[in-house]
């Protein structure tokens, strides 16, 4: 549902107010700690997707009764392990299959390509690529139905990619689903989503995390 979105009320949405700039700054970002997505003024729009997924990874690690991390999908173990308690085996056991879909395709491959001209990997971490893939993903169901939405996700197509990166040296190097990867990927995602259950509570509708 709708009003689900913000998880339960928890999800905070700022614009240009999280942030001090500086050289070639993130377009957007989401805090953890804080449970905020901050948008920048100027660049932010086409991440909302993007920061989200990134929302919604953390929420289920919080729900955890042991947080081990911020993200629940850098840590997962079998759905009935000990260190999933508080969350429903079958909501990780769908999370795990979105995993192993993202990790069949070469999206890992193309995206340690990019981390070849940083100090530190970043391109090809499981957060962003689950993040990375999920913007397609809403691209691809946005399609279905004849629609588009460029604030939700605005991403490069790979003809425009592939002319950069041979001009940078990089190789194949798309850091997003391709269109036959897509079509892996997204029956996971759909299975995830049909997954979380909601209830209403208090403070609006929350993602439950345990069997009531």
């Amino acid at each position: 549902p709708p009003k689900a979105m913000s998880l339960n009320g928890s999800l905070g949405l700022a614009f240009g107010a999280r942030g001090s700039g500086g050289k070639n700054p993130a377009a957007a970002h989401f805090e953890p700690g804080k449970v905020v997505i901050n948008l920048t003024k100027r660049s932010g729009r086409g991440s909302l997707a993007h920061e989200w997924f990134h929302a919604l990874d953390n929420y289920f690690a919080r729900k955890r009764e042991q947080m081990r991390g911020n993200y629940i999908t850098d840590n997962l173990a079998p759905g009935d392990s000990p260190t999933n308690a508080g969350v429903r085996p079958e909501v990780i056991d769908a999370f795990s299959a979105v995993k192993r879909a993202i990790m069949a395709t070469d999206l890992k491959a193309r995206s340690q390509n990019i981390d070849k001209m940083r100090s530190e990997p970043y391109w090809g971490t499981g957060i962003e690529m689950h993040a990375r893939a999920f913007e397609s993903y809403v691209i691809a169901k946005l399609e279905d139905q004849g629609g588009a939405n460029d604030y939700l996700a605005n991403i490069v197509n790979g003809t425009m990619w592939g002319m950069m990166a041979e001009a940078s040296g990089l190789g194949d190097s798309y850091p997003y689903l391709k269109p036959n990867e897509i079509e892996t990927v997204r029956p996971k995602f759909d299975a995830l989503f049909q997954t979380i259950e909601t209830r209403e509570t208090d403070r609006g509708i929350e993602m439950y995390s345990v069997e009531s």
